[in-house]
């Protein structure tokens, strides 16, 4: 399809996707329920990173996102100053967490990723107002 002009995004009116989230996280929970304990150890396209190791990070992002905007902690901020120096930071910060979150079960982390998705959504649609 060819566009003879181009669009600037502040023209363009937002679209609230905040009611797909709890589909999208249910299919998540449902699938990773599903996986065997293999699975859970097998690598993803991620490299480096097995299955497990991105379902801890997503829990990693939602009990964040809490803290930071839900809960008003900015103990766990990173520095942003320099763009080196917060890629290292971030990356470091990852690792402590899957390396600290290694030794819970499948199942655990299904049911902390269940509850952190009903969290940041109920947070989500309380600041629609805000927005």
């Amino acid at each position: 399809m060819r566009h003879d002009r181009i669009v600037n995004i502040r023209e363009l009116s937002p679209v609230d996707l905040r009611p797909l989230f709890p589909a999208e996280r249910g299919d998540l929970v449902t699938l990773l329920a599903a996986l065997t304990p293999a699975d859970w150890d097998c690598f993803s396209a991620a490299p480096g990173w097995t299955v497990k190791a991105l379902a801890l990070h997503l829990l990693d992002d939602d009990l964040g996102w809490l803290s930071r905007h839900r809960d008003a902690d900015s103990t766990g901020l990173l520095d942003e100053g320099d763009h080196d120096s917060f890629v290292r930071a971030l990356a470091a910060k990852n690792q402590r967490w899957i390396d600290g979150t290694q030794t819970l079960s499948p199942r655990v982390v299904t049911d902390l990723l269940t509850w952190s998705g009903a969290q940041v959504d109920a947070y989500y649609l309380s600041n629609a107002a805000d927005r």
